[in-house]
């Protein structure tokens, strides 16, 4: 039930090259890993990359297994290094690579992790050779190492549902698991680290949070009901020296405008921004379960943002429960809205106070620049707007739109 060790095969070969390619990307090394991974392997690939001082690392691998406990002990000495680590199997000079039993645990102890066509990724069950254990002693081997793995996978961010993948192949089979079901169960992350998808509580305010830690970067995206749909408010890391053209949500690899884009900021790298969503893309939300958002630059050609879109019941379920709700008795050409605010954008630097929201709006009809009020209705406060106001829903407060 418990293998230790792999079949025979030719001991690890360890190649370490060092690229540096500065000022186009910092310092890496390639680290291909070719054999039978055998006990002491981890000193020998730490000794081989220990002169090296790089920001990245990609390990190649192409084993056919061998010790399992050198290969968990190498997948955890890839998740200490304190730079970002890769993890392939195949490349264009190895399109047939494999990485089977044991190596499947050292490939999954990389930050980001990749299977290139025609390459396999290999899990069975494990076994002892000690022919000497009784049952009792071999069931409690093997219940020990299913633990020690399961912990393994949980550490390496893959579902604790592909423990079933590794124990439905017997120890002297193999089970070639699909590229489906390794994406599924994050074996495979295709650039992504973690996606986390909550509701939070922002100002009293219910906010759906969408976060993607990629390998281009951290990108957030707080998405919340507003009167004219649901309003965006993106965190995308931005490369260096890159001009920026528009924002725009992309829902099962279709992209889509955005209604007011508007820069907060670009600080640290850091581009903010705040936008509505239009119809098609809030009923494409309900749809599919999922949204991205990019930012693109002059030309279109260039973006950078969330890898993809981030998938979860929960974002359906927001484009379901926002609604607009509008209230009909204001004054002709204005449209109002309860609870919600305009934030930014004031026309006035005290707003005016002690008149009626009829009044407010009679003076945002006057004004020419005026595109909307904002109504405090228990202090009778009005706040006349431009429209650079980015809309939050707002107890206790009217908007009334032109």
């Amino acid at each position: 039930m418990v293998a230790l060790a792999g079949s025979p095969a030719l001991s690890l070969d360890i190649d370490v090259e060092y690229l540096d390619l500065r000022p186009i990307r910092p310092p890496t090394i390639h680290v291909t890993l070719t054999g039978e991974i055998e006990e002491g392997d981890t000193q020998r690939i730490k000794a081989a990359i220990s002169p090296y001082t790089v920001d990245n690392a990609l390990f190649l691998f192409d084993s056919p297994g061998g010790s399992l406990m050198e290969g968990l002990e190498i997948g955890r000495f890839i998740q200490s290094l304190p730079y970002t680590t890769n993890s392939q199997v195949g490349t264009l000079e190895k399109p047939g690579a494999i990485c089977a039993s044991s190596c499947a645990y050292a490939f999954l102890g990389a930050d980001y992790r990749y299977l290139s066509e025609g390459a396999l990724i290999g899990v069975h069950k494990f076994y002892s050779d000690n022919a000497g254990l009784t049952g009792a002693d071999a069931l409690d081997l093997s219940q020990s190492l299913t633990a020690l793995i399961a912990g393994f996978l949980l550490e390496a961010r893959v579902s604790p549902t592909f423990l079933n993948d590794i124990v439905s192949a017997s120890s002297d089979d193999m089970n070639w698991v699909s590229v489906d079901r390794l994406n599924e169960a994050h074996v495979l992350t295709q650039g992504i680290y973690s996606e986390t998808v909550e509701y939070r509580n922002i100002d009293g305010r219910l906010v759906l949070s969408v976060e993607q830690i990629a390998e281009v970067g951290a990108s957030k995206l707080l998405l919340t009901c507003g009167p004219r749909g649901i309003i965006g408010y993106s965190s995308l890391s931005e490369p260096e020296i890159v001009m920026l053209d528009t924002i725009q949500v992309v829902i099962n690899e279709v992209i889509y405008d955005v209604l007011d884009p508007q820069l907060l900021n670009r600080d640290d790298r850091l581009l903010k921004s705040a936008f509505t969503l239009t119809p098609d893309s809030v009923r494409a939300m309900q749809a599919h379960s999922e949204i991205g958002v990019i930012a693109t630059t002059p030309g279109g050609d260039v973006f950078f943002g969330v890898n993809g879109s981030v998938k979860d019941a929960k974002i359906a379920e927001l484009a379901a429960s926002c609604h607009t709700v509008a209230q009909t008795a204001a004054q002709p050409g204005m449209t109002r809205y309860s609870d919600t605010d305009i934030q930014g954008g004031d026309l006035t630097q005290k707003g005016i106070r002690g008149i009626s929201l009829e009044e407010c709006e009679q003076i945002c009809i006057s004004a020419s620049d005026c595109t909307g009020v904002s109504y405090v209705t228990s202090k009778q406060w009005c706040w006349p707007k431009t429209s650079n106001g980015v809309v939050m829903p707002t107890p206790g407060v009217v908007t009334s739109l032109r």
